[in-house]
């Protein structure tokens, strides 16, 4: 589990940082766009990100170790 959300999270910064255009496209992120503007919405993408990683970057240096 750590690992998925390890992955999740550098897919986010990564997807964040490089501005990919295909996963703006979805309907749930045209929702954030809409509300947030596009910075904002890039801005939450690197949020969510630093939020999994380091999630996942915890739970494996920590939680496995219980």
């Amino acid at each position: 589990m750590p690992w998925f959300f390890l992955a999740s999270g550098i897919f986010a910064l990564v997807s964040a940082t490089l501005n990919w255009s295909w996963l703006k496209e979805t309907d749930r992120a045209r929702a954030f766009i809409e509300r947030l503007g596009e910075p904002g919405a890039r801005g939450l993408y690197l949020a969510i990100g630093l939020i999994l990683t380091g999630l996942g970057t915890w739970m494996l240096l920590f939680a496995e170790a219980a």
